[in-house]
């Protein structure tokens, strides 16, 4: 007897869906970054991008302790601008002294207050006072002088560890408000001038540049690497999760950002056999109008069993048709999926095709999010900086 059933099969692939704040994903892979940056953008939304010092303690807690480098975002521009040490992005306004910036030798990539009360650049191993901020409560912004002299990556260390970040001058008001503060001094802003960009292209230009066992960080402003150079950031497990450079082929473990894609997409499925459905059958499987999403599965065996004239069909050519499908999809480099039927009626099929509809589920273990932990409460204030409050 000949019989056909028409199956509809509903893959779940990948639709972004984002799960909370700070959606970073671990992915115990060694990849180049290029390569890891499309893995991200097809499973996820993109390679990590950190935006401020709350998303640099989040993405420490995805890393294990067993990789040293992971990739992430950031790799070399050949474009270099102006930004904000906080995350704040590029600068808007600015208060640069006449014919500045000059960045001589091309050294001068970090932002001075000089005693005049404008700015200009300086070479940031250079030792100057200088001014941190803090907020309190919603509105409130508290800036903070050190009058004790430190490079501007000392001085960005000393902010972050005690209050915020170097000060980001993005109002007039503020501006003046730093001025009167320092009153004539010079002073380290939170401007450095720098050549990476992110990935998602986010303006966020928060830099965690360090050392970390004898591995090279960026230098000073966040430099990071030569200019047009195949250098990526990959982030390390020492302890404050220095960022460091590294060569763009070299192979490592990443971190991706977004939730895990899911795309529900309804296939057809045509069963045919010259059997009864309950024999024992070899099964082809053959892709038919690919551009579809159309299977033709052809079965060949002996009838055993009383189901002759029936549609339904039997588990054990249910298992054979679903390790034919896994195999079809791995030949066709289908990755992280798992396949199972869900047996759910559809009365909206026609009558010889309400067996069964079949459930597709592409699921990865490597993008389990990792266990949420305690984060690290902020140290308190400096109680020796001179200190000026803006509500």
């Amino acid at each position: 007897m000949n019989w056909t059933s028409v199956w509809f099969l509903t893959a779940v692939l990948l639709v972004l869906r984002t799960t909370s704040e700070h959606d970073y994903h671990y992915i115990n892979r060694s990849l180049s970054w290029p390569e890891a940056q499309s893995f991200c953008r097809l499973k996820h939304r993109d390679l990590a991008t950190v935006r401020d010092q709350s998303d640099q303690r989040h993405l420490r807690l995805r890393l294990p302790p067993t990789a040293h480098l992971h990739w992430v975002g950031l790799r070399t521009s050949p474009t270099r601008r102006w930004r904000w040490s906080d995350g704040s992005g590029t600068l808007q306004e600015d208060h640069w002294a006449e014919s500045e910036p000059k960045n001589l030798q091309g050294q001068d990539r970090c932002g001075l207050l000089w005693s005049s009360g404008r700015w200009t650049d300086s070479d940031c191993n250079n030792t100057n006072g200088f001014v941190c901020y803090e907020l309190k409560g919603t509105d409130l912004v508290r800036f903070l002088f050190y009058s004790r002299t430190q490079t501007w990556g000392g001085a960005q260390d000393t902010c972050r560890k005690n209050h915020v970040d170097l000060v980001s001058v993005t109002s007039p008001e503020t501006h003046t408000e730093v001025q009167e503060l320092v009153a004539g001094r010079r002073a380290w802003l939170g401007l450095f001038n720098d050549a990476w960009a992110w990935s998602d292209g986010s303006d966020t230009s928060y830099r965690h540049w360090g050392e970390c066992g004898g591995e090279g960080g960026g230098e000073g402003g966040g430099e990071g690497g030569g200019e047009g150079g195949n250098n990526c950031a990959a982030v390390s497990t020492c302890a404050d999760g220095a960022w460091v450079v590294r060569d763009c082929a070299e192979r490592r473990p990443f971190i991706c950002e977004g939730g895990l894609k899911i795309r529900k997409t309804l296939v057809k499925l045509v069963i045919s056999t010259s059997a009864s459905p309950s024999s024992k059958i070899s099964s082809k499987i053959s892709s038919k109008g690919s551009s579809k999403g159309s299977f033709k599965i052809s079965s060949k065996g002996s009838s055993r069993g009383s189901s002759k004239g029936s549609s339904e069909i039997s588990s054990e050519i249910s298992a054979s048709i679903l390790a034919h499908l896994n195999q079809h999809l791995k030949n066709n480099k289908v990755s992280d999926f798992k396949l199972s039927w869900s047996n759910i009626k559809d009365q909206k099929l026609p009558p010889e095709a309400k067996q069964t509809v079949s459930i597709v589920s592409i699921v990865s273990s490597e993008m389990k999010p990792a266990r949420n932990q305690q984060l690290p409460r902020d140290k308190p204030s400096n109680p020796g900086a001179h200190a000026f409050t803006s509500g």
